[in-house]
């Protein structure tokens, strides 16, 4: 890039940041990901798995005998 071209975009850049416009070449939603979808879990299941009760662990699992 030659002087008087680079000149040319360093002034357009500069007043494009007075008039306070976006410098950015790529809007910023086109790098958001979508959201996730929601993971429904089974209260079910997850009592049966890590014998949780009423949001405590229950103290008959094998975790909380190990940490004893």
């Amino acid at each position: 890039m030659d002087k008087e071209k680079r000149k040319k975009a360093n002034a357009d850049l500069i007043e494009r940041m007075r008039r306070g416009e976006p410098l950015n070449t790529v809007p910023t939603s086109a790098t958001w990901f979508p959201p996730r979808p929601l993971t429904i879990k089974s209260k079910k299941d997850i009592e049966r798995l890590y014998g949780i009760t009423g949001g405590v662990i229950n103290e008959t699992t094998e975790e909380s005998k190990s940490d004893s």
